[in-house]
């Protein structure tokens, strides 16, 4: 029935909330002085709360964290901290490689991904995953982002299959699930950060061995 698997990237492959707590740590350690006592976990918990995991407007939170600490850079410059060396943190979701493995054995894979091109090419390049995919698509590539359908159907294009070959996995219902089936595909949720239910649902990448 199935001939590709598609993903979602952040919080699906790879651990979004993470990589933004090891850079945050970074940050404060370049740019912060801390005065005696500090409570450093605090403020990474902090900016980790402001981050939403990526669904935060990047700008305004960089602006928030300098004019909270005073810190002597801008926006921007924080901005191209993160998409240069706040990828490099990036880490991979538990028995993300071997679930991989797996399924490159017996599908198609492709990837999906809404985002800046510089983040998310330094990302997927830190996460060591390329060699697994047949087809990686970036919104900013492309013009067009998750939930449009268009984006779910120019991804089966490129695989050569017809949607209703292709299934999706991530962890967004409206992003990911409700976008997927929309384009007539097959979707399962990853609900890691969700209390949701839903007919296809895992709560660990290796569970996709006994879906497919």
């Amino acid at each position: 029935m199935y001939k590709a698997i598609i993903f979602d990237f952040d919080d699906t492959l790879t651990d979004r909330g993470e990589l933004y707590r090891r850079y945050s740590h970074y940050i404060i350690d370049k740019y912060f002085h801390l005065p005696e006592g500090a409570d450093k976990e605090e403020i990474v918990r902090l900016m980790c709360e402001w981050d939403k995991r990526g669904y935060s407007d990047r700008i305004e939170v960089n602006n928030r964290i300098i004019q909270r600490w005073n810190l002597p850079v801008t926006a921007e410059q924080l901005q191209d901290e993160l998409f240069y060396e706040g990828a490099k943190f990036t880490v991979l979701e538990e028995n993300a490689i071997e679930t991989l493995e797996y399924l490159k054995s017996k599908y198609k894979l492709g990837m999906i991904t809404n985002g800046s091109p510089v983040f998310q090419g330094n990302k997927i390049k830190a996460s060591g995953l390329e060699k697994y995919f047949d087809d990686i698509i970036i919104s900013g590539n492309v013009g067009v982002h998750k939930p449009a359908i268009e984006i779910f159907l120019l991804s089966c294009a490129h695989l050569g299959v017809l949607p209703q070959e292709a299934a999706y996995v991530g962890d967004q219902m409206q992003n990911d699930v409700l976008g997927a089936e929309n384009a007539g595909m097959t979707a399962v949720l990853y609900a890691k950060h969700l209390n949701a239910a839903y007919k296809n649902t895992i709560y660990n990448l290796a569970e996709l061995k006994r879906l497919f």
